[in-house]
């Protein structure tokens, strides 16, 4: 049996993932086609992100012990999250 490999996905303003949601629907993908092996990793880049609506995470969302999901900032950058806007 091999070892499970970690899914890694780089939420970048310029990029195929610009926002939290294309990233958290890009693992809901995974996970429903079942390509989803060894958790996942969300790494968003430093820049500020204004939401028009609440980001909304579900249970699935949350992967599972063997199968974990995170969340964080690359390393060394600075991100913020603004919602509310008008």
């Amino acid at each position: 049996m091999s070892a499970a490999i970690e899914t890694v996905l780089h939420v970048q303003s310029e990029s195929d993932l610009p926002d939290l949601e294309s990233a958290r629907d890009r693992l809901r993908a995974l996970h429903r086609d079942k390509r989803l092996d060894g958790g996942a990793t969300v790494v968003v880049h430093g820049v500020s992100y204004h939401l028009e609506r609440a980001f909304l995470l579900t249970e699935e969302d949350g992967g599972s012990e063997s199968q974990p999901v995170h969340y964080c900032a690359a390393k060394g950058e600075e991100v913020r999250i603004m919602g509310g806007r008008e």
